[in-house]
């Protein structure tokens, strides 16, 4: 925006993501009303991250809980909210796999790099040549019987 002159018109990542998508289960929390409040406050535009609610399975045609967030800006911002809510341990079981999907990407990550890193050191061995991949193995071993070379 600066290279454009336009920094005038640029906001803070806060002012329209104050919450993230792990967040969702506390739109719901009635106990945790009051802190998204505070936390959107200050805000131009809250996501409410739709697609982790799908992901998650959360009904739309249910209300949300009494005293929610989610409760508060539809009262706030007059939208009809369905008669029927949902309960909070419900939409907990819902949720539940938000936070353990992340944990499940953060260890495929790291799986397919210490798998990546693996397959390159095979590639680099077997470019060598037997007779080289051979005699590495034999110092190794060496090394491991009678220690490292006196220096």
């Amino acid at each position: 925006m600066r290279k454009y002159g336009l920094d005038q018109f640029g906001r803070l990542l806060e002012s329209a993501y104050p919450i993230s998508a792990l967040d969702v289960p506390a739109l719901f929390d009635p106990i945790q009303c009051d802190a998204m409040r505070k936390r959107c406050e200050e805000s131009h535009f809250v996501h409410l991250f739709n697609a982790t609610w799908r992901r998650a399975g959360i009904p739309t045609y249910l209300g949300p809980p009494k005293g929610s967030f989610i409760d508060y800006l539809l009262d706030r911002f007059e939208v009809e909210t369905p008669t029927v809510r949902m309960e909070l341990s419900d939409l907990r079981r819902w949720t539940a796999y938000l936070t353990l999907h992340e944990e499940f990407q953060a260890g495929l990550t790291a799986y397919r790099q210490s798998n990546e890193a693996l397959r390159a050191r095979l590639k680099e061995l077997e470019e060598r040549g037997p007779m080289v991949r051979l005699l590495g193995g034999v110092r190794r071993t060496m090394r491991r019987l009678i220690g490292p070379p006196a220096g």
